[in-house]
């Protein structure tokens, strides 16, 4: 199994590949190796998981159900010509048959990731930037940049309009109600 992934940041400055690839230990190594004979290898980590109690788990469960599935099968050559419990025990028979062949199943996975390993390489490459090179990137994207500021010049004024109208007309309202004279005997002088 293997999947692949590639990322690259804006403006080009940095650019990353990313595998990850299920392989038998000895091809683990050898890959790690060629690696480092084109590159200098910086990070190297190992992580184990234990699956020695689930394996032993799996193998007691493996063993009961296949004596009970013998258990039975001496059963129905007992039962004769008991239809009913030949019946019971077949049913038995199928559901213990079915257990078998999902805990093998399992035991089949345990033992197939005690003996696959997983490697993550990440590979990475930084680009050093000439002088006038942020200056012509500048250049290249003057009409997308021109664009996108009148457009929220734009959207700014459509949202400010109607706060501006607001604003103005309580400016107005208190200009008026200041204007008019409170008191009428202060208009001719008389305190």
């Amino acid at each position: 199994m293997a999947c692949a992934r590639r990322q690259k940041r804006k403006g080009g400055k940095s650019t990353a590949f990313h595998r990850w690839q299920l392989a038998r230990p000895p091809g683990i190594r050898s890959i790690v190796a060629a690696l480092g004979k084109q590159a200098t290898v910086t990070n190297q980590s190992t992580s184990a998981e234990d699956l020695a109690q689930p394996i032993a788990d799996a193998g007691k469960k493996l063993a009961m159900l296949r004596d009970y599935r013998a258990r039975l099968e001496a059963l129905r050559e007992r039962a004769g010509s008991d239809v009913d419990a030949l019946i019971k025990v077949n049913r038995e028979l199928a559901q213990v048959q079915s257990e078998l062949e999902s805990s093998a199943g399992e035991q089949a996975y345990l033992l197939q990731r005690v003996q696959t390993e997983l490697l993550t390489v990440s590979i990475g490459s930084q680009e050093h930037q000439a002088f006038w090179k942020p200056v012509s990137q500048a250049l290249a994207e003057f009409g997308d940049n021109l664009s996108r500021g009148i457009a929220t010049a734009i959207t700014a004024t459509a949202f400010l309009l109607p706060w501006g109208v607001l604003l103005l007309a309580l400016l107005w309202l208190g200009r008026k109600l200041r204007l008019r004279p409170r008191w009428p005997w202060r208009r001719n002088g008389n305190s």
